[in-house]
């Protein structure tokens, strides 16, 4: 599997600093991210979903802009604010990318961000994102 960076990779990694440029191909071994053969972090660690995706299909970067578009979306708070998280919990296509071990709140699961391009634009239609 190959990962993409989506925007600056700037954190610190399981070898130490990492500063990569928007677009850097990765490659993925086992659970870990790998840059230049050594490993960055793991496939489901903060970093991972902050600043890179999958990009097994070649839509990479669309996902990562996708899956920032749409927690960003969620998190505003406006007068919308809780009727987009209504349509989140009330769509069944949607349950599959919730984290079940937290029954009170909305965490989004691994399979969020390595979800097809299809479903996520589908999350972004139904919470009003406008896909061009």
């Amino acid at each position: 599997m190959s990962y993409i960076t989506t925007r600056r990779a700037k954190f610190l990694g399981i070898n130490g600093p990492v500063n990569l440029p928007y677009g850097t191909k990765l490659d993925q071994q086992g659970r870990f991210v790998y840059y230049d053969g050594k490993p960055l972090c793991t496939t489901n660690s903060n970093s991972a979903r902050l600043y890179m995706a999958p990009d097994d299909d070649g839509y990479g970067l669309e996902r990562g802009a996708l899956i920032t578009t749409i927690k960003a979306t969620l998190d505003r708070k406006d007068a919308d604010h809780q009727k987009r998280w209504d349509k989140i919990w009330g769509a069944l296509m949607c349950k599959r990318y919730r984290n079940s071990e937290h029954q009170d709140f909305w965490v989004w699961n691994q399979a969020f961000y390595e979800a097809p391009l299809c479903d996520l634009q589908s999350i972004a239609r139904l919470i009003g994102i406008n896909i061009n």
